[in-house]
């Protein structure tokens, strides 16, 4: 069984009136990042994925969608998403992987 989060990396400042977001975000990963070390005798894997460097259709005021210019479809990641929700990825716990990093990988 797969538990998968899809979180944000706030290594940048966060956006003003966005601190419910970036809390929720910050929560997943914590809660992802526990829940791998107390379940893992279980068999589930937890682990988390990080789209930063893809394009997102957000409707929100904390969002630039002139960023959206210079990333990579999130069709290109579609992989990973998949990977981490089957079988083939079993054992494959308690990781975040940024879905840009994991293409680069995979394209050599």
């Amino acid at each position: 069984m797969q538990y998968l989060s899809v979180v944000q990396d706030f290594t940048e400042e966060g956006k003003v009136l966005g601190s419910a977001y970036y809390i929720s975000k910050l929560s997943l990963d914590g809660l992802s990042s526990i829940l791998s070390s107390e379940i893992s005798d279980t068999g589930i894997c937890v682990n988390t994925i990080n789209p930063a460097g893809l394009k997102q259709d957000i409707q929100s005021p904390f969002y630039d969608e002139a960023l959206n210019e210079d990333l990579l479809d999130p069709e290109r990641a579609e992989d990973l998403f998949i990977y981490l929700a089957s079988t083939d990825s079993n054992g494959v716990s308690g990781k975040n992987f940024n879905a840009v990093d994991w293409l680069k990988s995979q394209n050599g």
